[in-house]
């Protein structure tokens, strides 16, 4: 179990310092796995519960709107990549299912009026002379779209859980001398020459060749994607918001006062006018997402019907954006090549067709992001995938709580520029591959017959003779490459690493020596001993699940 600590001790510092453990899968692609759109068994187990694909989705869902009820947000597409939340449902639904059948395995049981007592001795259902209150249990149920039966449910399998867990956990005494090897380990501190050159620098005394025009032509039709004017679109869209929706809802005494009586309990029991406000905003969200949703029902039957842009935004009184000439770059990253200049009248490209045309405007950077990025950028793939003449259905911003509906005006195929047309730019690319081989190529030289002390000014060549990484804070750096890093920390003393390249340098280092540093062990020892020993001892679970993990035999399941 400690050399799996030990390999896992360069992640495993920021978890020691915030006194958690990540549990970690490998052997198999949760990519994989995700990349399904059927109901089918996602993972199987020989002997656990297998977990299927509507298992995923829904605790999937549940994550996504605990995570919006907290901070108050909607999550788009590209916040939940971020976050990785399909990777952590995946983990937490073998967690639990390996956790459930250790506990069958074990035949840990308790009876339902243990789980009910305990439930009756939990403060959150206590009143405020410290007795269980038969309201506040129904109100969370009712809040929490959760029945009597399934809730008592839930909190017998966490309650098994979680003694099974201190079973296995308390019944381990975490050894000192564990617990000073990972402090040694981490505070393990590299002396090192640092070596970098930069590959886009002229090389001094280097001798110049100049590329033949077969040369050119074959860089050419290697990189040809370089060389292509992209397709390019026009296009109109109306936008229906919450803002604009908002508009036309309006709340009455009467409909406030029966939305507070139907929902008293939201309220904490008080009076009515001292919460009409917030009475008052949640109807009006309420009121907005029917109508958001009846629109939405509303404009698919008129698209479907065949009805044009044009027609649905007189229809409903929606101002048209115009916006011509873009590509999917354009919509995805940056701004189109004909906002760079002043625009004039005749080349303005974004327009509302309710605004009259006044005077030449120069479109700024951020008020183009404001509203093109975020108003199409999520939705770039199916806007290009759009037919000429095409109306899209209603498409959702995600992040904006709106919608969109797209027309595709006109269609400018992508064109491959002639070489003769684009010589000059191959040219360009040529040196810049060329100059950038001479640089790696005496970085590579210098590598094999380095000696500390001897720099190469005269190649460009930088070293930095002090440098010093520790493994505690190394995480901290985001300057040097992290495969670098990691192989400062791998290399033999007296022995260079493998040359790295990060964006335009490149670099390696000679390893001269190695040390404790011993004010930051005892600094570390002193704060965070019982958080490494608490560490190690929740390793010890995460040891018994990954042996049923093997033992259950899980694997994923192609469609």
């Amino acid at each position: 179990m400690l050399n799996n600590i030990r390999n896992a001790a360069d992640s495993f510092v920021m978890r020691v310092l915030l006194g958690m453990i990540a549990f970690a899968f490998v052997g198999w692609g949760i990519k994989d796995v995700l990349q399904t759109t059927n109901n089918f068994d996602l993972i199987t187990f020989s002997d656990a519960k297998t977990i299927s694909e509507e298992d995923f989705l829904k605790a999937k869902a549940e994550q996504i709107r605990v995570i919006q009820k907290q901070t108050g947000t909607h999550l788009s597409e590209e916040d939940i990549k971020q976050l990785n939340i399909d990777n952590f449902i995946i983990k937490k639904l073998i967690n639990n299912r390996i956790m459930n059948y250790l506990v069958h395995y074990y035949n840990l049981d308790i009876t339902d009026d243990t789980v009910i007592q305990f439930i009756k001795e939990s403060a959150n259902f206590k009143n405020e002379q410290g007795l269980f209150d038969i309201a506040l249990f129904k109100g969370f149920l009712k809040n929490s779209y959760i029945n009597e039966e399934d809730y008592v449910s839930d909190v017998k399998e966490h309650t098994l859980k979680n003694t099974l867990i201190s079973i296995f956990i308390e019944s381990f005494q975490t050894p000192k001398i564990m617990v000073k090897n990972i402090v040694d380990y981490m505070t393990e501190t590299r002396d090192v020459d640092l070596v970098q050159i930069d590959l886009k620098a002229q090389p001094k005394g280097a001798f110049m060749t100049y590329a033949t025009p077969a040369e050119l032509e074959e860089l050419y039709k290697e990189n040809q994607e370089l060389f292509e004017i992209p397709e390019k679109r026009s296009l109109s869209y109306v936008k229906i918001s919450s803002e604009l929706l908002a508009k036309q809802i309006h709340n009455s005494d009467e409909e406030l006062l029966k939305f507070y009586q139907d929902n008293q309990e939201e309220f904490a029991n008080k009076k009515f006018s001292e919460v009409r406000k917030q009475v008052n905003e949640l109807l009006q969200q309420q009121k907005i997402e029917e109508l958001k949703l009846l629109l939405a029902k509303n404009l698919e039957d008129d698209v479907a019907a065949g009805s044009s842009l044009t027609e649905i935004a007189k229809k409903y009184e929606l101002p048209i954006q115009n916006l011509d000439s873009v590509s999917y770059k354009d919509l995805t990253n940056n701004i189109p090549d004909e906002f760079q200049e002043l625009a004039k009248p005749e080349r303005t490209r974004r327009s509302q067709t309710v605004v009259p045309t006044q005077s030449p405007i120069v479109p700024q950077r951020q008020h183009l992001k404001g509203e093109l990025y975020i108003d199409l950028d999520q939705n770039a793939d199916s806007i290009f995938d759009l037919a000429e003449g095409e109306l899209s259905y209603p498409m959702e911003l995600t992040d904006k709580g709106a919608f969109i509906l797209v027309e595709i005006k006109s269609i400018q195929p992508s064109k491959l520029q002639e070489f003769s047309a684009v010589k000059d730019q191959v040219y360009e690319l040529w040196y810049k591959q060329y100059i950038r081989k001479i640089n790696l190529g005496n970085i590579e030289s210098l590598a094999k017959e380095y000696k500390p002390g001897k720099s190469k000014k005269s190649l460009d060549i930088t070293t930095n003779q002090a440098a010093t990484f520790s493994r505690y804070e190394v995480h901290n750096n985001q300057q040097l490459p992290t495969e670098l890093l990691s192989a400062i920390f791998n290399a033999n003393i007296d022995s260079n690493t493998p040359v790295f390249q990060s964006k335009d340098k490149a670099y390696f280092a000679y390893v001269k020596s190695k040390r404790i540093d011993k004010t930051k062990r005892q600094e570390i020892q002193k704060k965070n001993e019982v958080d490494i020993a608490v560490a190690i001892r929740n390793n010890v679970m995460d040891e018994l699940i990954s042996y049923a993990i093997k033992k259950n035999k899980m694997k994923q399941n192609s469609m």
